[in-house]
């Protein structure tokens, strides 16, 4: 294993590796296993940086990374191995590969069964929840390309919403962003658009062949090095109905004060009361059971959606992406939480804001665009 690799546009060190790989060796030591086979796509990820998939939507992975308390191992078909050894990050974390033909189920079988015998295996399924909490704290070197997805995310969004003309439908203001994302590097697993009276209707509008005439709802959910930036930004042609500019500005508020809570050591429970408290004080308080509000982030557009009863702590180098909406309005940004405080990682600089003061803190928030 060489000191460092680069994959996809970024330097992924030895050390980080390690790390990950020692976590699980310390988890299956502590649970008496022998090792673990990990076969799903977010934790293939999550250890490599890599694409371990061909269908976008896929849970299960193209392989499977055996991690044995001396050896990492490559279990893949002929047709992947070699892509995911030299392209997505197999051969640094890898000591060996387990090769089989892609229509030879049996011989992967007695393969597999002839490696692991006598052995006590763990699956992903067996470790759920430890492995989730492993992911959902992201080290250093993640948070950083996190703030570099979050920046791509957010231009690739804003850049859309200055560029596009009025006419043009949702399908093909999201073709605009789904191209933009490929010319970056990113995978748009969720890409939405609602234009007009339909923004007022479907909390997840899939794009249609509707034309954006006055108003557009964008939003985006951009992956690369399997991490996922959520982030959502209107756009109106002409004077923004006063309607719609009041509901924007609640519906900021409600992000705000989720933001003001997402401190360490606070439940995602409590962060999400004080949502929904905010829903009610600006006068909409029954808006926040109309659409899910969000949650922890990272390696899955949302971990953990948060709800009023969770018990889940937010701790320092965790993600968070709060999504609250008011019919026709939605605030959506990608942030992580610091020691010194939450950092925007989907704020350009670029975008009209509201400055909110709440509960003690001060956020500036996107609103409509105006063209």
């Amino acid at each position: 294993m060489s000191n460092s690799y680069t994959y996809n546009g970024l330097v992924v060190t030895r050390e980080e590796i390690l790390e990950k790989v020692n976590q699980i060796r310390t988890l299956i030591t502590q649970e008496g296993y022998d090792g673990l086979l990990v076969s799903s796509q977010v934790n293939l990820s999550w250890l490599t940086g890599g694409r371990y998939f061909v269908n976008f939507a896929s849970v299960d992975g193209l392989a499977q990374l055996w991690i044995g308390r001396e050896t990492v191992e490559l279990i893949a078909n002929n047709i992947e191995v070699q892509r995911l050894w030299e392209e997505e990050g197999a051969a640094e974390i890898c000591d060996k590969t387990i090769i089989f033909p892609w229509h030879d189920d049996k011989q992967k079988s007695d393969a597999l069964s002839e490696r692991f015998k006598g052995l006590k295996i763990a699956e992903e399924r067996d470790l759920a929840s430890p492995l989730s909490k492993l992911r959902q704290t992201l080290t250093e070197a993640e948070q950083e390309r996190y703030a570099a997805l979050g920046q791509m995310a957010a231009g690739t969004v804003e850049s859309v919403a200055r560029e596009f003309n009025p006419g043009e439908t949702e399908l093909e203001v999201a073709g605009r962003m789904a191209k933009a994302c490929f010319e970056r590097g990113m995978e748009p697993i969720v890409c939405l658009v609602g234009a007009d009276e339909r923004v007022l209707s479907r909390r997840h509008p899939l794009p249609t062949f509707k034309p954006v005439n006055k108003y557009g709802l964008l939003v985006l959910g951009a992956r690369r090095w399997g991490l996922v930036a959520s982030v959502s930004r209107g756009v109106y042609f002409g004077a923004i109905p006063s309607e719609l500019s009041q509901k924007q500005k609640a519906v900021n508020r409600v992000i705000a004060a989720y933001w003001a809570k997402s401190q360490p050591g606070i439940s995602l429970g409590e962060a999400f009361r004080a949502g929904r408290e905010e829903y009610a004080n600006s006068g909409y308080p029954e808006e926040w059971k109309c659409h899910h509000q969000g949650g922890l982030a990272g390696y899955q557009s949302r971990e953990i959606k948060a709800l009023p009863d969770s018990k889940e702590l937010i701790v320092v180098g965790q993600a968070l992406a709060w999504n609250p909406t008011i019919q026709g309005a939605k605030a959506e940004d990608t942030v992580l939480v610091r020691p010194e405080g939450l950092r925007n990682l989907t704020a350009t600089g670029k975008f009209p804001t509201q400055i909110v003061q709440i509960a003690g803190e001060t956020f500036e928030v996107p609103l409509i665009l105006e063209r």
